[in-house]
């Protein structure tokens, strides 16, 4: 079927949008379709993302089309389109039978308000010509009507614009019955056609104008219809439907097609406005103005160029390509921006650049003669004259001078870059030399340099140095200098070399007599003395040590590692040792008294013996980390160290270190067993037996009390013995052990020797507790307690309270201030100075008699942290 649309002037058609815009539209049908009532159809639609980023678009029939919108099956649609991808969306559409037939109106609009509202919404108006369904069928009676001349689509009335053509009517009532007939054009304006009916006769005779025509029965009558096309009509094939309807029978109703055709008008007007038009620096501007007289819309594009092959200026129009509909005006804005300043012109008038106006028909169709525009591009001002005359003149004095410099002007004379040391600081004890270092500009004019010091009164410190540079570089001079555009010297030595402050000058005599000598100065420079020996450092590893234990009292393992944890040792850093002779190290109790002869080290010869394993001598340091003292009795002891040259007989240097003390060891009961097993709270004696074997171990200082009890009393610390058993009894023996400070542990045992039907309930229970003393409120103890319920021993002897114990209060150390029974084993003795081993090697400590003879610590000893 093909597709009509009708004549109507008054049809507004919108402009397609811009085709470099971000959304490209193609529909299809473009703006008209026809279509029977009673069937389907579909309005397909293809977008295309041209922008630079993906975007949500929302297709849809618009509200205002509101009978379209209730047609149509699916009025909205949305797409996600990346950049350069294109979808088709599919509207379908179904026209109710009862439809009237006649022409629809809807809008489709595309917008996409997230990723482009700039750019959108589109709108794009169509129609739809709605047909009646098929014909019924004509009864015999009823009227018919025919149209003169016949149209069909393929041979339409061509209608010329403000010319009529007049339509002949041919009306056959055939019913039996006056009848009255009135003509309907359901798809024209109004203003596009006239409906002629037969003149009648009224009252009188008068002939009047009628509304109707009034046929007899059986009669034919003409309806004259004159169509005039106005000027401002659109080009196109169009489709009318014509009605007639019946007085006597309103329900029936006739219908016929007529099919017009508008022929084309091709009038299309491009003129150029111009805004700015004479241009100096900045761009033309114009305004372009475009008219579509005719009667279809167009599709071009513009452009515009000069006549020549290298234009004057770029040219840029915005927007390029338009849509302009029929009988509209658009303006569009075109630019022009010199290409090249320098053509400008330097003298005259204005120079005239002409330019042609293009236009391109996207369809081919005809178009007018591209218009001429000019523009006057003014020559430079009389100041750029002036500086191309100024800039000639600089060149000139460039040339010049540049000949002057390389010609005619006299040497440069020698010039002192840099002068200076090579360090800011020496030392005597490096025994170096102050090393000089220079750098002279033209050394080619250099005649003599001469060098000279001042030390800190003034006085010359050294002898002047003079190097003659007549014959080229000095040879002693050869292995410090570099002779090249500049005399680069360094490491220069001189003869300065003791202690004190520098200064030194550097002149420079040029070649030319006449000229002034070049004198440069260096900053002071110093030469420090050797500093003399000093004790850095001097301390103990940790201000407490544990007292000696017996190893014997120990087991195997905590024998091994024991002593090594408890060993005092001290650590030093003595510097500048290659100015001493030897050092001496002496042990003395807090009191000030000497515990053994002072224990000499000889440097003569380096590292003396019995220190490698524990000192690291350098050229300038003696460092030592954890030299071993054989200092393992109670009591508080300060070292101090001395350090002599070989032409003193008093130290130079002393260093004390602050009072070490060695605190008595915390208690704690090893092991103590029944006949090899470890003691229960409870032991049940067997009827054969008359003793049993205990033993026992504890561990603890040389003055740490043991005592069995009820008997036999006081026993060693580690021992074994056969306890005699009387019948038919229950005893309870006590294993007590009592510390130097007063602490006890106890831990018991109950003998249970009563016959199975004599037994009597057990009164006694082991009991294992420490005591402390009453002033220390900080140590963990318990009152040992005589009720008859046994407490548990605990499976391992090590974790009693008392084998954590840490002496607590100065009140628990013993009161004597006597020295230990073998001082000389703290320090190696006096006739064998040179040989430290006595120093370092641990010796065992020998039980003491009494408490008492314990020496008494000059602080309040703390726990030391141990391992």
């Amino acid at each position: 079927m093909t597709n009509w649309a009708p004549l109507e002037a008054s049809y507004e058609i919108v402009e397609t949008p811009h085709p470099i815009g971000p959304l490209s539209v193609l529909l299809s049908p473009s703006d008209q379709y026809v279509v029977e009532a009673g069937n389907t159809f579909e309005i397909s639609l293809t977008v295309n993302n041209q922008g630079s980023r993906g975007a949500i678009i929302d297709i849809y029939i618009d509200e205002t089309s509101q009978a379209f919108c209730q047609w149509c099956l699916n009025p909205y649609e949305r797409l996600a389109l990346e950049v350069g991808h294109s979808s088709e969306v599919r509207f379908k559409v179904a026209i109710p039978v009862q439809t009237l037939p006649g022409v629809y109106d809807y809008l489709i609009v595309v917008d996409s308000p997230n990723h482009y509202p700039e750019d959108t919404p589109l709108r794009y108006p169509a129609t739809v010509q709605v047909l009646p369904p098929v014909k019924s069928a004509v009864n015999l009676n009823d009227a018919t009507f025919a149209t003169r001349p016949e149209t069909s689509s393929d041979q339409p009335i061509i209608l010329e614009p403000t010319i009529p053509v007049e339509m002949q009517v041919i009306v056959h009532n055939r019913s039996n019955r006056v009848d009255q007939f009135r003509l309907e054009v359901t798809d024209l304006p109004n203003n596009w056609y006239q409906i002629i009916y037969p003149e009648g006769l009224g009252e009188l005779g008068l002939v009047v104008d009628t509304e109707h025509l009034a046929l007899n029965p059986d009669v034919r009558g003409v309806i004259r219809l004159v169509i005039t096309c106005p000027a401002n009509a659109l080009a196109g094939q169009s489709l009318v439907t014509l009605r007639l309807r019946s007085t006597n029978n309103p329900e029936l109703l006739l219908m016929d097609m007529l099919y017009f055709e508008t022929p084309t008008v091709y009038d299309l007007k491009v003129r150029a406005e111009a805004i700015i038009r004479k241009v100096k620096r900045q761009f033309a501007l114009f305004h372009l103005h475009i008219t579509n007289g005719g009667n279809t819309a167009r599709e071009i594009t513009l452009q515009a160029q000069e006549d020549r092959e290298d234009p004057f200026f770029t040219y840029q129009i915005e927007p390029l390509q338009l849509r302009i509909p029929s009988k509209t005006t658009v303006q569009t804005i075109l630019t022009a921006s010199p290409t090249n300043m320098r053509r400008r012109a330097w003298i005259g008038g204005a120079r005239s650049v002409t330019f042609r106006l293009g236009v391109n028909d996207h369809h081919g169709l005809p178009l007018p003669e591209a218009p001429l525009a000019e523009i006057l591009w003014e020559r430079r001002p009389w100041w750029h004259i002036a500086l191309v005359i100024l800039l000639g003149v600089g060149i000139f004095g460039a040339v010049a001078g540049i000949f002057w410099w390389f010609f005619m002007r006299p040497p440069a004379l020698p010039k002192v870059v840099e002068f200076g040391s090579n360090a800011p600081t020496y030392y005597q004890q490096q025994d170096d030399f102050v090393r000089l270092l220079w750098r002279i500009e033209n050394p080619q004019q250099i005649h003599t340099l001469e060098i000279r010091s001042e030390a800190n009164q003034g006085t010359s410190a050294t002898q002047p140095i003079i190097y003659d540079f007549s014959d080229g570089t000095p040879p002693e001079l050869a292995d410090y200098c570099v002779f090249e555009k500049t005399l680069s010297c360094s490491n220069v030595f001189t003869s300065a070399r003791q202690p004190g402050n520098y200064r030194f000058s550097l002149t420079v005599l040029p070649k030319d007599n006449q000229a002034r000598p070049v004198v440069a100065q260096t900053a002071q420079i110093v030469i420090l003395p050797t500093p003399p020996p000093e004790i850095r450092t001097f301390a103990a590893t940790q201000p407490r040590y544990w007292e000696a234990l017996d190893p014997s009292l120990l087991e195997s393992d905590a024998a091994a590692t024991n002593p090594a944890a408890d060993t005092m040792a001290l650590n030093w850093q003595v510097t500048s040792v290659d100015q001493l002779s030897h050092l001496s190290l002496v042990g003395r109790l807090a009191n000030g008294s000497m515990i053994s002869p002072p224990q000499q080290y000889d440097l003569a010869e380096g590292l003396p013996k019995g220190l490698e394993k524990f000192c690291t001598l350098t050229s300038t340091d003696l460092i030592c980390r954890a030299l071993p003292i054989n200092a393992r009795t109670v009591g508080a002891y300060v070292f101090e160290l001395n350090l002599f040259t070989p032409n003193s007989t008093e130290p130079i240097a002393t260093a004390k270190t602050d009072p070490v003390q060695i605190v008595p060891a915390p208690v704690r009961i090893e092991t103590f067993t029944i006949n090899g097993a470890p003691a229960p709270t409870k032991y049940q004696v067997q009827e054969s037996q008359d003793s049993v074997q205990l033993a026992w171990r504890v561990v603890g200082g040389p003055y740490t009390q043991v005592e069995l009890l009820p008997n036999p009393g006081s026993v060693p610390l580690v021992g074994t013995l056969s306890y005699p058993l009387t019948a038919n009894t229950q005893e309870v023996v006590i294993l007590k052990v009592t510390s130097v400070r007063g602490e006890q542990i106890t831990r018991s045992v109950t003998l249970n020797a009563l016959q199975p039907e004599s037994r009597l309930p057990s009164a006694a229970a082991e009991i294992e507790t420490t005591l402390p003393p009453p002033p220390s409120p900080s140590a963990n103890s318990s009152t040992p307690t005589a009720s008859p319920a046994p407490a548990e021993e605990p499976s391992n002897p090590e974790s009693s309270p008392a084998s954590a114990e840490e002496p607590s209060s100065p009140e628990s150390s013993p009161a004597s201030a006597e020295e230990p029974s073998s001082p000389e084993s703290l320090l190696a003795p006096a006739e064998e100075p040179s040989s430290p081993e006595s120093l370092l090697a641990p010796a065992p400590a020998e039980e003491p008699s009494s408490p008492e003879s314990l020496p008494a610590p000059s602080e309040e000893p703390r726990s030391p942290d141990l391992p």
